[in-house]
């Protein structure tokens, strides 16, 4: 479901006009027409006040329910070694940050998966890694291991060190 048909079918339930909601968001009727027809999409200060109206989460009006069911069974979770990890398996991506900080920088952060990804931390993995020591496809830092290393010391098919 598309986000027009998303507002289209709540402002019916809500037995508004397009009208009244245009008058109550301070649009005009024809913007609702064409957010409805999805020949635009709304400003992001409408879209939450189009949440609050009809009193839904952001991913249920933008995504549809399917995606908001989909992404609160999969929600970012805490780890046991006190870091943040993010799951993503429709598209084959991990993230893991850790929670303690060195020189404002994770002291871990790894984020890998299709596509390219960046890893910033003291110690870094990902598709593109930066951070003291790093491992990925591009890295750069004082211990580099890559397809591409950048370093003091760097390890892999091309280096500069």
């Amino acid at each position: 479901m598309t986000t027009g048909q998303k507002i289209y079918e709540c402002r019916k339930k809500a037995g508004m006009t397009q009208e009244e909601l245009a008058d109550r968001l301070g649009v005009s009727r024809q913007a609702v027409s064409k957010w409805e027809s999805d020949m635009a999409f709304p400003e992001t200060e409408k879209i939450l006040e189009l949440c609050k109206l009809f009193s839904l989460s952001a991913d249920e009006l933008l995504f549809g329910q399917a995606q908001a069911e989909e992404s609160q069974s999969q929600p970012v979770q805490e780890d046991s070694l006190r870091g943040v990890l993010i799951r993503h398996a429709g598209n084959l991506h991990y993230e893991y940050i850790s929670k303690t900080k060195v020189f404002g920088l994770p002291l871990v952060h790894v984020n890998i998966g299709l596509g390219m990804y960046r890893a910033k931390g003291i110690f870094a993995i990902g598709n593109i890694a930066t951070g003291f020591v790093s491992l990925g496809f591009l890295s750069v830092g004082l211990r580099s291991f890559g397809l591409l290393a950048l370093g003091r010391l760097a390890f892999r098919t091309v280096a500069i060190g």
